[in-house]
């Protein structure tokens, strides 16, 4: 069996001397239970800025927090009526994921995944008030988009020919797309001005720069190499990061190449960029990395050198091997010959024959997937209930209200 697991982020690089924050809530479903430690049939989180803040899985079947002021700030209620509209949330993904997969015309062979993820960014003024940035209300099957909301003209995105009915069906409801703008630019902004006054110092306690490291390596492309600009262990996620040439700023028409910035498995995170130069470049590099944890930006200078072309390194990894594969059978030798089995003749002895088997462990890694998809979308939700959110019971079906739901915006397609 095939199983499809996607990792989505969405990355952008911003101004560093901003303050921005993001409140974002995902809903990730499977069309059928996948026997893998850790992947769950249905999963919902929120985010803030990144930080897992809340959780629930079709297996554990309740909302929890997972941050202390989580538990600390917010009632006992705020919690049951999240779990009780995370529970109906999952009998809707339940359904719409087998709606989809026959649109799709796909079966159940392989696992299909049904993903929706909604939520705002703002900036956080010097007065301390929040201004709106950015609205994120988007679905997406296999990782891919499916459907989303565009803010500006209140009007639902179709990228693929089997999202169109779905589109003409929603943008028909007027009172939906009202709703859904008004969500996100208001509801989902004071949802996370009130979990910053909760938990802004546990937040702004972690800021963490960068260490910034500049090498090469050999390229694919006989007689060059790839420079690469590395940063690592950073919070916030808001990074600026340039290649430069005699400091000029290389772009992608040069060939500069990132796939942005990813999270470490500490909840920090990291960004590399690099790009293709002739070995007889003589040209002066540098790594140019600022964040709003730094003062002045970082500037780290190549030195020119490469990391794995040079002979010298080749010659004392291959010692390396040589000894690490031969010390076994000269340990074999040295305590055979201590014991006199071997090299030691008396006056009646013969040279005793040696066989020394060579045995050593082997281990097979297995790199099982494990990662759910995920669109790094700003949602900005409570997670429970809201008198004022659409809930949906099938996808293209009909909508109906859902006086448990903070979560706005989910609808039937």
């Amino acid at each position: 069996m095939k199983i499809l697991i996607l990792l989505l982020l969405f990355v952008k690089l911003s101004k560093v001397n901003s303050d921005k924050w993001s409140l974002n809530y995902i809903y990730t479903a499977l069309s059928k239970p996948v026997e893998l430690p850790g992947i769950h049939e249905f999963t919902a989180m929120g985010l803030m800025n990144d930080k897992q803040i809340d959780y629930y899985d079709s297996d554990l079947k309740q909302k929890v927090p997972r941050q202390d002021w989580m538990k600390e700030k917010l009632p006992a209620d705020y919690w049951d009526k999240g779990t009780q509209s995370r529970k109906s949330k999952e009998q809707w993904f339940k359904v719409n994921v087998n709606i989809l997969m026959d649109r799709m015309r796909h079966n159940n062979t392989d696992v299909h995944i049904l993903q929706w993820n909604h939520g705002c960014e703002v900036d956080k003024q010097s007065d301390g008030t929040l201004k709106f940035m950015k609205g994120t209300d988007q679905y997406s099957y296999d990782g891919d988009d499916f459907l989303s909301f565009d803010d500006d003209t209140m009007q639902w995105v179709a990228p693929i020919d089997q999202a169109l009915a779905t589109k003409r069906k929603w943008d028909g409801v007027q009172i939906l797309n009202q709703y859904t703008k008004g969500y996100l630019e208001k509801e989902c902004v004071d949802w996370l001005n009130k979990f910053l006054e909760y938990g802004v110092k546990s937040f702004g306690s972690e800021h963490l720069p960068p260490k910034v490291y500049a090498f090469a390596k050999q390229s694919k492309t006989e007689g060059h190499l790839r420079l690469t600009c590395m940063a690592t262990g950073f919070y916030p996620k808001d990074v600026e990061m340039q290649i430069r040439k005699n400091g000029v700023p290389l772009t992608k028409h040069d060939g500069v190449h990132s796939d942005g910035v990813l999270p470490n498995n500490d909840e920090t995170y990291q960004i590399r960029m690099s790009v293709q130069i002739a070995k007889a470049d003589t040209n002066d590099y540098d790594c140019y990395v600022h964040h709003r944890t730094l003062k002045e930006p970082i500037v780290e200078k190549w030195d020119g050198k490469c990391c794995d072309c040079s002979q010298y390194t080749n010659a004392i990894i291959g010692i390396v091997v040589v000894v690490v594969v031969l010390l076994p059978v000269l340990v074999v030798v040295l305590i055979l010959w201590r014991k006199g089995k071997i090299c030691k003749k008396g006056k009646d002895e013969r040279p005793t024959g040696v066989q020394a088997p060579l045995t050593g462990p082997a281990a097979n890694l297995l790199n099982m997937p494990s990662t759910m998809i995920s669109h790094s979308h700003s949602t900005s939700t409570s997670g429970q209930g809201s008198s004022s959110s659409i809930e949906s019971v099938g996808m293209l079906n009909n909508k109906e209200k859902d006086s448990n739901d903070t979560d706005s915006g989910q609808v039937s397609s």
